[in-house]
């Protein structure tokens, strides 16, 4: 009789919960099963039984689990292609959540490189929404991994437990709905839902494929029982999530400095910092600089593929406005000059006057103008443009009908709140009541006549939370200055 001696009983214990969840799976298909010829091997379970690597076996497993529920793709009906493309994609991303830092890593590059080609096709970005789609309801969201893949620490060891990771990291980063969109229907929609998963995903992808978790306690390229980088980006999220929670709620202070979150490299509008309450909150005074705005409360023109860039996501409201400033600042001008990116992206409020419409007359005592409040978005210009109104004459000019205009802003002092994580309108009104609030408690400093909060984003969207900045900021003037 074959005997072996079991080395790693939880090992075993786990497999035994895999096989248990796959049998779900695999009693309702043992007509697939039979034509694929497909089993689980004594073999296998023997050797994880005895093996002094449980990873590897619990991931051979998974593998095989995995290939008894998904039968192979030139066996099914569907377009093989496609189907193999999924498949491949899939397993990539089941490597990629590998306990082992390098096989995550190439794993996390050349999903990210194949995203990046298929998006330069024809059709790249409905077909790239279609395999996104298929790898979170295959992968992540799938409604088939088992209760006890919820203890975190089961990651270490179980192919399983590291989707059920992803999953809560994909809870943690997927962006809020658009800050700038007031209708609940398009906010809860289910496309709208997987829109910004999508970019979640896309973002953790980002993330695994770079050397982040490198030195970092427990994470090691080859190092046995070492953390898994899922799980260490689960902790990430996690905590940013608690403390921006926690910075909302009671004005805590952070401990870090969250400046350096600005991307290196790029240029942003000139300060001193006259006065530091908190890590959070400052007192700045800013030095002339100059922006290239547009209306975000207007449509684009029918014809704006002339003067606007190409976003990856057009539905979203404020994408068109995005698009309008960076077709400008990408060389869509009078000169065909294309300038250097900068940061940050700016958004507030400004009051207009228009002409009365008919529909206004019996609403405005003034017959001839009217008074309305307009959101606009801002791109800083490069440095070279900043001096005074000679330096703002020496930028290219914005394309006729593009609705893009220049302008120079003027040094003044300034409240600033800082905070992490993706922007809301929830976010925006409670870091705005913060700023407004530490500003009345403020002994030497009150808002000017007149001022209206901005909010300044610095980074690209597919920035993780925990390592965005944001800020909300209102003008303000020494209490011993009369308003």
């Amino acid at each position: 009789m074959f005997v072996f001696k079991i080395r790693r009983p939880f090992t075993v214990a786990l497999l035994l919960l895999e096989l248990t969840a796959a049998a779900n799976a695999w009693i309702p298909s043992v007509n697939v099963l039979s034509r694929n010829r497909a089993y689980f091997s004594a073999t296998t379970l023997a050797a994880a039984a005895a093996d002094t690597n449980p990873t590897k076996s619990t991931k051979d497993l998974i593998r095989q689990t995995d290939y008894l529920k998904n039968p192979r793709p030139d066996e099914n009906k569907e377009d093989s292609g496609t189907k193999d493309q999924q498949q491949r994609w899939l397993n990539l991303l089941q490597d990629a959540l590998s306990p082992e830092q390098e096989e995550s890593t190439k794993a996390a590059s050349k999903l990210i490189a194949e995203i990046s080609t298929l998006r330069q096709t024809k059709n790249g970005e409905t077909a790239l929404g279609d395999l996104l789609n298929h790898l979170l309801s295959r992968g992540p969201d799938s409604p088939a991994l088992p209760f006890w893949t919820r203890l975190g620490f089961l990651g270490r060891f179980s192919q399983r437990a590291r989707w059920a990771s992803l999953r809560r990291t994909l809870n943690l980063t997927t962006p809020p709905p658009s800050s700038d969109s007031d209708d609940e229907v398009v906010q809860q929609s289910e496309e709208e839902r997987r829109r910004r998963r999508r970019r979640a995903l896309v973002g953790i992808l980002r993330t695994l494929s770079s050397d982040e978790f490198t030195g970092e306690a427990g994470a090691s390229s080859n190092k046995k029982n070492s953390v898994p980088p899922i799980l260490l980006l689960e902790q990430k999220a996690g905590r940013e999530d608690r403390l921006n929670k926690r910075q909302r709620r009671t004005n805590n202070n952070r401990d870090e400095d969250l400046t350096l979150r600005r991307p290196a490299g790029l240029e942003t509008p000139k300060y001193s910092v006259l006065e530091k309450k908190s890590s959070t909150f400052e007192i700045r005074r800013y030095e002339d600089f100059a922006v290239c705005s547009v209306s975000m409360s207007r449509d684009r023109p029918a014809d704006s593929s002339k003067t606007d860039a190409k976003v990856s996501e057009p539905t979203i409201k404020g994408a068109p406005a995005f698009g309008a400033l960076a077709g400008y600042l990408f060389g869509k001008n009078e000169q065909n000059q294309a300038m250097k990116m900068t940061t940050p992206v700016l958004t507030n409020m400004k009051t207009i006057t228009a002409e009365i419409t008919p529909e206004d007359e019996n609403n405005n005592s003034d017959k001839t103008k009217k008074v309305k409040q307009e959101k606009i978005m801002s791109f800083v210009l490069p440095s070279e443009y900043w001096k005074n109104e000679t330096g703002l004459a020496l930028a290219p000019q914005p394309l006729e009908g593009s609705g893009v205009t220049l302008e120079h802003f003027r040094g003044e002092d300034r409240a600033v709140v800082m905070f992490g994580g993706y922007v809301s309108n929830k976010v925006i009104e409670q870091q705005s009541k913060n700023l407004l609030q530490q500003l009345k408690q403020n002994p030497n400093w009150q808002v000017a006549e007149g001022a209206t909060v901005a909010v300044a984003q610095y980074n690209d969207p597919f920035t993780p939370p925990w390592k965005r900045l944001n800020e909300v900021s209102i003008a303000v003037l020494p209490k011993s200055k009369t308003l």
